[in-house]
């Protein structure tokens, strides 16, 4: 069971994730997502306000960086 959630993408290779299933601020999440799964997604806020707590993944990329993105995600946010 997962507290991100996300749409399916159509004809891109950006993901937005929503983390509003955790109850967490945005600049919470951010801080987490940077120095502990040591990922630097685009903030959903630069997008304006109804980016609140949705960060983007970029996935534009080799599946071993990918796989390895995520897998950190999965371990830094599996107890929050």
């Amino acid at each position: 069971d997962t507290k991100i959630q996300y749409a399916e993408p159509e004809g891109t290779y950006l993901l937005w994730l929503d983390f509003s299933g955790f109850k967490l601020s945005h600049n919470e999440i951010k801080h987490i997502l940077i120095s502990k799964c040591k990922l630097g997604l685009n903030d959903g806020l630069e997008f304006g306000n109804n980016g609140e707590l949705f960060f983007r993944l970029n996935f534009a990329t080799n599946i071993t960086t990918l796989e390895k993105a995520v897998k950190q995600l999965k371990v830094e946010l599996k107890n929050l």
